[in-house]
C-alpha cells in the first residue's frame, strides 16, 4: 500500500477500534491515576510504577497495564510522554497534556470526568428514561428566561412547545437566552466541530429526539414557537 492508503486503513482501524479510547480513558479516570500525577506537581512526570505505587495497586500486572493505557492516552495529547528511568531500565514517563485538566477534579470538586462515567455507566446506557416536566405545561412569568444545555435534550415538538410556554410568560420585550451549540451545516475537521458533533451523536442515543442544531435550524425552532427576532452569538441563542 502507498503512504496515503496506509494512512486511511490506519484511520479506518483507528474508527472501529475507537471504543478503547474510551474505555481506557474512563478506566484511567477511574483509577485517579491523572489525579496522582497532578498530585506530584505541575511538571511531574510518573512511570506507571510509580502510579501503581501511589494508588496502593497489588497487582503485578498493574504496573504494563496501566503503562499501555497512558501510552493511548498520549498518542490522543491527553497525556504527554517521554522516556525516563526506573529501577535503572528505560520506561515511559507520564505527565499531563493541558486537556487533562477537565478531566480531574478541580478546586470545586468538578470534572467531565464524572460525565463521561455517567455516558458510559451501564444503568445509564440500558435505562434511560425521559420524564416530562412542569416546563412542557407552564412557565412562570419573567422579564427574561435563561436556558444552558436545555433544549439540545428535546425534540422539536418538545422544543417548540416549551418555548411557546417561554413566550407566553414574557412581556413585550422579554427575551428567552439559550446556551447551547451551533453546529456548521458542513462539518470541518476542528476539535470543536469534532467535540459538537459526538455529542450530537451521543444525544441521538441516549436522549431519543435530542440533537444539536445548526443555525437553520434554530431559527426555525425559534420562528415555529413566535419569535420574531434570532440573535446569534459564539454560544448563546437570544431569542
Amino acid at each position: 500500500m502507498g503512504s496515503t492508503e496506509e494512512e486511511n486503513f490506519a484511520y479506518a482501524v483507528q474508527l472501529v477500534t475507537s471504543t478503547s479510547l474510551t474505555m481506557v480513558l474512563r478506566n484511567t479516570i477511574q483509577l485517579k491515576a491523572l489525579e496522582v500525577i497532578a498530585e506530584a506537581g505541575p511538571d511531574a512526570h510518573l512511570s506507571a510504577h510509580e502510579i501503581v505505587s501511589r494508588l496502593s495497586i497489588t497487582n503485578t500486572d498493574a504496573p504494563d497495564k496501566l503503562d499501555r493505557m497512558l501510552r493511548l492516552l498520549a498518542s490522543h495529547s491527553i497525556v504527554t510522554c517521554t522516556q525516563g528511568d526506573y529501577k535503572s531500565r528505560k520506561v515511559r514517563v507520564y505527565g499531563l497534556a493541558p486537556v487533562a485538566k477537565y478531566l480531574i477534579p478541580n478546586e470545586d470538586g468538578a470534572s467531565l470526568g464524572v460525565w463521561m462515567e455517567l455516558m458510559t455507566d451501564k444503568v445509564f446506557v440500558d435505562s434511560i428514561e425521559h420524564v416530562g416536566g412542569d416546563m412542557f405545561q407552564e412557565v412562570p412569568q419573567a422579564d427574561a428566561i435563561l436556558m444552558k444545555w436545555v433544549l439540545h435534550d428535546w425534540s422539536d415538538e418538545h422544543c417548540t412547545k416549551l418555548l411557546k410556554n417561554c413566550y407566553k410568560a414574557l412581556p413585550q420585550n422579554g427575551k428567552v437566552i439559550v446556551i447551547d451549540e451551533v453546529l456548521p451545516f458542513v462539518p470541518d475537521t476542528s476539535t470543536p466541530v469534532k467535540a459538537r458533533t459526538q455529542v450530537d451523536t451521543l444525544l441521538m442515543t441516549h436522549n431519543p429526539g435530542g440533537k444539536e442544531r445548526t443555525e437553520d435550524q434554530w431559527l426555525a425552532l425559534a420562528k415555529s414557537a413566535g419569535f420574531k427576532v434570532l440573535k446569534l452569538g459564539p454560544r448563546a441563542k437570544i431569542l
